[in-house]
């Protein structure tokens, strides 16, 4: 008798979407598996199968989150463009996640559970980084045709996004509304004043 394969994979996505709507609307805390296994249509075992633990669920949809997010950032870099033009690409893929009312709600929850969970927050910045070099490589070619320079792509594509986290990002995270227009102008200094550093003269 032939056995049927069965398509685990939509069942793990599921799950994830189960436990995503979940942890935003419970919170971390207040969510329990028998509520994640109960939104999608599974069994607690089929749940427990795909994730052993709370902590690993949770895990698993914050990885979903940043990956997702991460793909918006690859952009490869142009020698036609302008080094503000694509840059600025870079600051409107933050932008977007930020204006993203599922994605903020996620944010939230995680970093309640970061200040509580300081290992957690680590292990996952580790993961971010190691998925998320999309602007490193932009800074390697960039700097291989010669417009920009720099030691270490890794450290300046953290830096980058530390100052565009703080002009963009937290701010809204705690709940604050940037005007489009005052957004346009950051931007503009914000990538004038790094460019004075870095480009090659």
């Amino acid at each position: 008798m032939t056995k049927i394969k069965r398509d685990t994979s939509k069942k793990r996505t599921a799950i994830l979407d189960a436990a995503q709507k979940a942890f935003m609307e419970f919170g971390y805390e207040n969510t329990s598996m028998d509520q994640i296994s109960e939104l999608a249509d599974s069994s607690k075992r089929t749940v427990y199968n795909h994730f052993p633990s709370k902590d690993e669920l949770f895990e698993a949809v914050l990885e979903r989150f940043f990956q997702e997010a991460s793909e918006l950032k690859n952009i490869p870099y142009d020698k036609q463009q302008s080094l503000e033009s694509q840059l600025e690409k870079f600051i409107d893929a933050k932008i977007i996640v930020s204006k993203n009312q599922e994605w903020l709600g996620l944010m939230r929850v995680a970093m309640s559970v970061f200040i509580l969970n300081p290992q957690v927050a680590e292990e996952m910045m580790d993961r971010i980084h190691k998925m998320d070099d999309h602007l490193a490589k932009w800074f390697e070619a960039a700097k291989k045709d010669k417009k920009l320079k720099f030691s270490k792509s890794d450290e300046l594509s953290e830096l980058f996004y530390a100052g565009v986290s703080g002009l963009f990002f937290w701010p809204v995270i705690l709940g604050a509304k940037i005007p489009d227009k005052k957004v346009k102008s950051l931007k503009k200094t914000y990538i004038d004043n790094f460019l004075k550093v870095y480009r090659s003269h």
